[in-house]
């Protein structure tokens, strides 16, 4: 069975978390192809693809990059002056793997680090994968 890849224009991509050891969410994707049983976000996922198996479907969010630059800067304005490049910890990714295989077509993970280099974050960033087209972007994360 082919997977369904979806290319979507997002309306956000820097989310607040709920979860206790980050701050901020950054989800490429909604989806993923690895598909792996044990999956938490299996669970999750399912009201946004009611009757779609789990590792059967990707959405890829096209503007990631482009929405969380502007994101960073509408937040460094409204932060004080000793807040301006940390808006504290980010994790990639809660429902997603950021570095499922479709990352090397469409390199969207890289390009939001990069948003975030670019900006000169200084919070911490933490990133949870299986795959090791991690190793890929080792110069964006140093």
């Amino acid at each position: 069975m082919q997977p369904v890849i979806r290319e979507l224009q997002a309306k956000t991509i820097f989310t607040k978390s709920g979860l206790p050891a980050s701050d901020w969410v950054i989800n490429p994707y909604n989806g993923c192809l690895f598909g792996c049983s044990y999956c938490y976000a299996a669970q999750i996922a399912r009201w946004k693809h009611p009757g779609e198996e789990w590792g059967t479907y990707l959405d890829v969010k096209m503007n990631a990059a482009e929405l969380l630059k502007n994101e960073l800067v509408s937040l460094a304005s409204k932060a004080g002056p000793s807040k301006q490049k940390n808006f504290g910890s980010v994790f990639f990714s809660s429902v997603t793997d950021p570095y499922v295989g479709m990352e090397a077509k469409y390199k969207i993970t890289r390009q939001c680090l990069e948003a975030l280099a670019d900006f000169g974050y200084e919070g911490s960033i933490n990133v949870q994968t299986k795959s090791p087209l991690v190793t890929r972007d080792i110069d964006v994360l140093k």
